[in-house]
C-alpha cells in the first residue's frame, strides 16, 4: 500500500525542520548554482563520455543533492509533512522518487550517449554551430513540448487528479519536488514533450544531432528550475497558489472551474 491512514514519522524525519535547517546558508542561489553544476557536469562529461557507468555515477551525485535540498531549506521537509498528511508513506515518496530519477535519466542517457555522441556534445559549445534554421528547429521542438505539457497537465487537474495530487502536495516547491511524482503522472507529463523531440529527430529535422541534443537539455534544464524556490517561475506559483497555469514556458491560465485537483489537496494547519 503507498498510503496510511494517519500522519506518520519515518525515513525522513531529520529533513523535516521546525527551525532553521543546518546548512540554510547554502540556500537560495548557491544550492540553485550548484545543481546546475551538477546537470551540465552530468550530461557533458558523465552521461555524454562514459555511458552506464557515467549514468549510476551521475544518480549517486544526484541522490547527494537532493538529500542536501533537505537541509539547506524547510520545503522538502514542508512537503514531506504535506505528503504525509495527504495519506502517502515515507517508504513510497522514497520508492516514487529513485524510480523517477533513474527513468527518467536513462532516456537523458540513451539521447546524449546513445543517440547523441561527444562530438555532438562538444559543438554544442561552439557559436559556429548556431544557425537561424537550426534556432528555428529548436524553438519550434519547445512550442511542440509545450503543447503536449500543457494538454497531459490539464488532463490531469481536470480528469485524473487522483493521480497528480501526490506531486501537488509540494506546495512548497524546491529541487526535490522535481522527482516527487506518482510514476504514472510523470509519464504521462513528460512521454509526450520527449517522445515529440524524438520523432521530430527522425521525421523532420534530418536527425540533426544538434538539434535533438539541444532541445532535449533545455527541456530537461527548465523542467528542473521550475520548482526551484530561488527563482519562483510560474510553476512554483502553480504549486504554491494551484492555480490554473498548466503550462511551463508561457503563463497561460486556464479555467479554474474545471480544476478539480485543488480541493482534494489536505492543507497543513499553520502550526504544523
Amino acid at each position: 500500500m503507498n498510503k496510511t491512514k494517519e500522519v506518520s514519522v519515518g525515513l525522513f524525519d531529520a529533513i523535516v525542520h521546525h527551525d532553521k535547517p543546518p546548512l540554510n546558508w547554502l540556500g537560495g542561489g548557491y544550492y540553485f548554482t550548484m545543481t546546475m553544476v551538477l546537470m551540465q557536469f552530468g550530461h557533458f562529461v558523465l552521461l555524454n563520455h562514459y555511458g552506464v557507468v557515467g549514468y549510476f555515477i551521475y544518480m549517486l551525485l544526484v541522490a547527494i543533492f537532493i538529500t542536501l535540498d533537505g537541509f539547506v531549506s524547510t520545503s522538502m521537509g514542508k512537503n514531506i509533512v504535506n505528503l504525509r498528511l495527504n495519506g502517502y508513506s515515507d517508504k513510497f515518496i522514497l520508492f516514487t522518487m529513485v524510480f523517477n530519477c533513474l527513468g527518467s535519466q536513462a532516456l537523458t542517457l540513451l539521447i546524449i550517449h546513445f543517440i547523441g555522441n561527444p562530438q555532438a556534445m562538444h559543438d554544442l559549445l561552439l557559436l559556429s554551430t548556431y544557425s537561424t534554421p537550426m534556432i528555428m528547429a529548436v524553438a519550434a521542438n519547445l512550442i511542440a513540448t509545450e503543447v503536449l505539457f500543457f494538454a497531459a497537465h490539464k488532463f490531469l487537474h481536470e480528469h485524473w487528479p487522483s493521480i497528480h495530487i501526490m506531486h501537488h502536495c509540494c506546495m512548497n516547491p524546491s529541487h526535490s519536488t522535481n522527482l516527487i511524482f506518482h510514476p504514472i503522472d510523470l509519464a504521462i507529463e513528460f512521454a509526450g514533450p520527449g517522445s515529440i523531440i524524438l520523432l521530430n529527430h527522425y521525421t523532420i529535422w534530418q536527425q540533426n544531432l544538434h538539434v535533438l541534443l539541444l532541445s532535449y537539455m533545455i527541456m530537461q534544464i527548465y523542467y528542473a528550475i521550475d520548482h526551484s524556490e530561488w527563482l519562483r517561475t510560474y510553476h512554483f506559483k502553480h504549486h504554491s497558489q494551484l492555480n490554473a497555469v498548466y503550462t511551463i514556458y508561457a503563463n497561460y491560465r486556464s479555467t479554474p472551474q474545471l480544476d478539480k485537483l485543488r480541493s482534494l489537496v489536505i492543507k497543513p494547519s499553520k502550526n504544523t
